[in-house]
């Protein structure tokens, strides 16, 4: 987690920080930027608010290409050849020796 604000406060006994002012939390790779933003350190939570005409901003990061959906194809391998085995496509007029 990285957090930066003009203020933070740290409070020992609710386990949460508060940051105020260009308050900004970066936590796994989603950035929280807001005039207050609240991280509880036991649940994780992130709460963050606007002020006046600010507004709230939630950056979330698209995944990686390596983490296609399950309709994709299958990926190529190093060698040239489908991940998933299937049978080599023959010509109609191809002679087998």
């Amino acid at each position: 987690m990285n957090a930066r604000a003009d203020k933070l406060v740290y409070d020992l006994a609710q386990r949460s920080l508060v940051l105020t002012g260009n308050a900004r939390v970066t936590h796994q790779g989603n950035t929280f930027e807001g005039a207050k933003v609240e991280y509880n350190l036991d649940s994780r939570r992130v709460d963050a608010s606007s002020e006046g005409d600010k507004r709230v901003r939630l950056v979330i990061p698209a995944k990686n290409a390596g983490q296609a959906s399950e309709d994709a194809e299958p990926e190529e391998q190093d060698n040239g050849e489908p991940a998933q085995d299937a049978p080599a496509a023959q010509p109609e007029n191809a002679e087998t020796p």
